[in-house]
């Protein structure tokens, strides 16, 4: 699959285009609604607005490739949970080639995200919904810098690691490439404060070798969740989700 390929969206007009997208993402919810996991489909549909066209057709293009990942777990046959399968069919349909020791660090509640060259995510497991509070709008529409808070200093230790496997320096799995660390959500109604603790960055390659993407595996817990109400100040702290 050509990952960042959306040439199939170029005779879509704009109104088109909108379409897809609430269309994609309703089919998200209800993937995600079979397996528990309930998140709200918009934030009406502003964030989406915002963009311009071309990013608009990233974003429905990214939508696609994902829904068929989706679409793929029923061709996993082997025995292992449902989010082994999903990573798994993530590693297939996007015709990766990930390095021997790619799955030492994973187990059960594992989060593991997937980052192009230009650091958007292009792929996230069944359990990165249950850190986040994002709508499915806000996670595929905002950028990554506009979503989340991360200290300056270890923003650039990892942005060090993801430069050295873009450019073939590193090709194993790091362990542990920075260290336990909190990030804030900016734009959420409930500003889920998120420890992070990244277990591992594995780099990933396409078959044609022309590609490089980045994987993260991390274990993350909610530490405070605030929900913004416009008479009220209430802090609500949930039960940590261990994942």
């Amino acid at each position: 699959m050509a990952i960042n390929n959306i040439d199939f969206l170029n005779n879509r007009d704009s109104d088109q285009v909108e379409k897809d997208f609430v269309s994609l993402i309703l089919k998200l919810q209800d993937e995600l609604g079979k397996r528990g996991i309930e998140k709200a489909p918009f934030s009406g549909l502003k964030y989406f607005s915002n963009l311009d066209q071309e990013t608009k057709l990233l974003v429905v293009g990214f939508l696609t490739n994902y829904c068929k990942v989706i679409e793929n777990i029923a061709e996993i046959t082997e025995e292992m949970s449902d989010d082994l399968k999903f990573i798994w069919s993530a590693i297939k349909t996007y015709s990766f080639i990930p390095p021997s020791d790619f799955l030492s660090t994973y187990e059960k509640g594992s989060v593991f995200e997937i980052y192009n060259g230009q650091g958007q995510q292009i792929f996230r497991n069944f359990e990165f919904f249950n850190v986040v509070s994002y709508s499915l709008e806000q996670i595929f529409c905002l950028a990554w810098f506009e979503a989340y808070y991360r200290d300056e200093a270890l923003t650039e230790q990892m942005f060090g690691a993801v430069v050295k496997v873009m450019s073939g320096e590193i090709d194993q799995t790091v362990i542990n490439p920075i260290p336990t660390h909190n990030i804030k959500e900016l734009q959420s109604d409930f500003k889920n404060l998120i420890e992070i603790n990244i277990t591992s960055g594995v780099p990933l390659k396409s078959k044609t070798g022309t590609e490089k993407f980045f994987g993260v595996f991390s274990k993350c817990r909610v530490l405070e969740s605030q929900h913004i109400e416009a008479a009220s100040t209430e802090v609500r702290k949930p039960d940590l989700h261990i994942v």
